[in-house]
């Protein structure tokens, strides 16, 4: 999961056109899409979507880690209910 700044809209020619979105930070999304599987997470969320919501949820901070997605990202995994642990 990431936030930020895309590029939204249709794009293809008119009988084959597609809703796409394009930017950094929808790869950034993709590489963290990816990455949950490296992780063994549901949800890996960058700083960006982390920060104006981390004092709602109960997340565990990863540092930087080599992912195979990722190279060299900041993740969070968040966690459903009041017990949250690593795993």
């Amino acid at each position: 999961m990431n936030s930020g700044i895309v590029i939204a809209g249709d794009a293809g020619f008119a009988n084959r056109r597609e809703y796409t979105i394009v930017g950094p930070d929808v790869t950034l999304a993709h590489r963290l899409q990816a990455a949950t599987f490296d992780l063994n997470a549901y949800i890996v969320a960058s700083r960006a979507t982390v920060e104006p919501v981390e004092d709602l949820y109960n997340l565990v901070r990863f540092p930087a880690f080599r992912s195979t997605a990722c190279a060299r990202c900041s993740m969070h995994r968040s966690y459903a209910g009041e017990n949250a642990t690593t795993a």
